[in-house]
């Protein structure tokens, strides 16, 4: 543990992952000062990374001259991760990889009751840039090796010291091991950024998936506001559908519904076949963000799919996001080179196209399109039970895997459902607008579009557009909308919050 400030450490602390984006610090100096004054306790920021005094040098270097060290002071703490693992990690890990033998397997990896499978196989995917996951390699046996060393040094962390709470930037990859032990042990945990902030527990180990409750939270709602909220639903849906970039998705650059821009058939075969559309993923970028999913990986999903395919008289066709970016071109001209008929649409086509050219059913593992295309009149079927439209019927969530399998065999039986597009409204509004949007900034639309769009709003410039005050709750707001959070149970922080008294 190394202190640079004068500040001292209270007998009980709060641990917050250092080296975040500039946007979480901002979030953070909001949020810590509220969160000490409640708890009695001063942060600590750690950070872990190789057993090199130059790699923790520049760890600590960098926390030291951070905004948020600066507003804060406190003490920096550097975990080191030794290459050599002593013998009785050595042990257990030789245990794993002599047991762990499938994929599936190692999403079911516990250790020391702490749930880590997950978070070495996202770690692993991000950290090679390879789709899918290679259980003989050295690298799987690396990150499986400091998973296990992460998990026994925040237990002897949290033995040894009295730790009030933790913030964590992610409650995906090993980034996120200080979180599990800390919900194991009942230490509060929260996870930042300006977005939201939300509790992370035992019961809800992931932020993001308070989509459970949406359905039964919109009942609640007064009348006169639920009207209104799908009134305004479906005017930012429609301006999805337009073409218009970035609604309601501020990481996106391009729209995925242009206006119909090619010729009739271009993309797709005239013919009385079934026309499946398989909506890809990023390969590399948590799969498992918000629980498992029928298949380990959206990689061994699309296999799955071909291998599917040989007993299906269907017409196969996969198209990526716009915003498609890595290796993931590659990686699917493999894949459509080795499969069974399946075509690459161009990702620049307008979904529009696909419709009207005859797309009669689109495989999803929890995108976004479950909730678009069914919009639009075209059956969505998940491939898990822990996506976002799980709480609604508007796309079709099979019960397991068996099940989905059964329904991908008789997908005829299922392009003829009906939906009920008000309840795609609903969801809509409890995702999109309901909720904070950012509890930093009152509009986070505004926000961007002043500040020049969503990567400079995690650049350094989200400081001085904060300074200017045109944008933003006054000190006494933020201070009371943290405090009503961490008085209730609630799991995020909400527009309740800011009116509470």
């Amino acid at each position: 543990l190394r202190k640079f400030k004068s500040s001292k450490v209270n007998s009980r602390q709060i641990m917050v992952e250092a080296g975040q984006p500039k946007s979480n610090q901002l979030a953070l100096s909001l949020f810590l000062p509220v969160l000490q004054q409640s708890l009695g306790a001063s942060p600590v920021f750690f950070d872990f990374g190789p057993l090199n005094s130059l790699t923790r040098f520049k760890a600590i270097l960098r926390q030291y001259f951070s905004p948020i060290q600066r507003l804060s002071g406190s003490a920096i703490l550097y975990i080191p991760i030794s290459p050599k693992p002593t013998s009785k990690i050595q042990v257990v890990a030789d245990q794993y990889l002599n047991s762990v033998v499938t994929p599936e397997l190692l999403e079911q990896v516990t250790y020391r009751n702490i749930v880590i499978g997950d978070l070495i196989y996202d770690t692993y995917l991000r950290r090679t840039n390879l789709p899918t996951i290679d259980l003989q390699s050295g690298e799987y046996r690396k990150v499986l090796i400091e998973a296990i060393s992460l998990v026994d040094y925040w237990f002897d962390y949290f033995a040894n010291h009295a730790v009030a709470a933790i913030c964590v930037s992610h409650c995906v990859y090993l980034g996120a091991i200080p979180a599990r032990v800390g919900s194991n042990l009942e230490v509060q945990v929260f996870q930042v950024n300006t977005q939201a902030i939300y509790r992370v527990t035992a019961e809800f180990p992931h932020a993001y998936t308070d989509f459970v409750s949406y359905k039964e939270e919109f009942q609640k709602l007064p009348q006169e506001v639920r009207q209104a909220g799908l009134v305004t639903a479906k005017k930012r849906l429609d301006l999805r559908f337009s073409g218009q970039v970035a609604v309601d998705m501020p990481y996106s650059t391009k729209s995925a519904y242009s206006q119909v821009s090619q010729a009739l058939g271009t993309q797709i075969v005239q013919n009385s076949r079934l026309k499946v559309l398989v909506a890809i993923h990023d390969f590399f970028d948590s799969p498992h963000s918000y629980g498992n999913n029928f298949y380990p990986d959206f990689y061994i999903w699309l296999y799955r799919l071909n291998e599917l395919s040989l007993d299906l008289d269907y017409d196969w066709y996969i198209k990526t996001h716009p915003d498609i970016q890595g290796p993931g071109n590659s990686v699917l001209s493999e894949f459509i080179e080795q499969s069974n008929g399946f075509r690459l649409i161009p990702s620049n086509t307008s979904h529009h196209d696909l419709i009207r050219d005859g797309i009669d059913c689109v495989l999803t593992v929890f995108g976004t399109i479950a909730m678009e295309y069914p919009y639009l009149g075209r059956t969505v079927v998940n491939a898990s039970r822990s996506n976002p439209h799980v709480a609604y019927n508007f796309s079709v969530t099979p019960s397991d895997k068996s099940h989905y399998e059964e329904i991908i065999r008789n997908l005829e039986q299922y392009c003829s459902i009906e939906v009920n597009k008000e309840e795609i409204l609903e969801y809509y509004y409890m995702h999109n607008i309901h909720g904070l949007q950012s509890w930093v900034f009152r509009d986070q639309t505004k926000l961007l579009d002043e500040i020049g769009g969503y990567d400079a709003s995690n650049s350094s410039r989200i400081y001085s557009y904060f300074l200017a005050g045109h944008n933003r709750w006054d000190s006494a707001d933020y201070e009371r909308a943290i405090k009503a959070f961490l008085n209730s149970k609630e799991i995020r922080l909400g527009k309740s919050h800011f009116r509470a008294n």
